[in-house]
């Protein structure tokens, strides 16, 4: 199984070692949530040979499957993700806000990496990933601030000096 922070383009000799030691956590949890996501697959394609009068109705009316698509899986972990966050950590503030700025690049890293993102167990593991990232960090990068409401350039009127 591929480390995520080696798929391309390669951060492990950047990582500090919290991000390496949660790194490391995920590529573990890959392996009991394949289990279960191959469970899954095989149970709804079960459904899915039982029911060949219907499935020959969704494509009559335009439902090509009922298998989800690689983008409601994108937002059903995006939705996860966000949901954890509330739960461990008492609502989307802060590092959680930095957290889910990280979620596209690294839920991309995790796609290329063959990761099973349809687990929601597993999709926890990654939340804790993305979340090691945010206040972690690189070496070569800062993480000693938040982002105040997603703003990124100078906050003029909001009590604090342009300089």
């Amino acid at each position: 199984m591929v480390n995520i922070l080696d798929v391309a383009p390669a951060r492990r000799d950047a990582a500090t070692p919290g991000v390496l030691h949660t790194a490391n956590a995920l590529e573990q949890a890959v392996n009991s949530a394949k289990a279960r996501v191959a469970v899954q697959l095989k149970l709804i394609t079960d459904r899915m040979k039982d029911n060949s009068d219907r499935l020959k109705y969704y494509s009559k009316v335009g439902i090509a499957s009922p298998l989800p698509t690689a983008e409601q899986i994108k937002t059903n972990a995006r939705d996860t993700v966000e949901n954890y966050y509330k739960s461990q950590y008492g609502g989307l503030k802060g590092p959680c806000i930095n957290a889910l700025g990280y979620f596209d690049e690294w839920y991309k890293k995790a796609e290329n990496a063959n990761y099973p993102m349809m687990d929601t167990a597993f999709i926890k593991s990654f939340a804790n990933f993305i979340m090691s990232v945010a206040t972690d960090g690189f070496n070569d990068a800062d993480t000693t601030g938040t982002w105040l409401q997603g703003r990124k350039g100078g906050l003029r009127g909001m009590g604090f000096k342009d300089e």
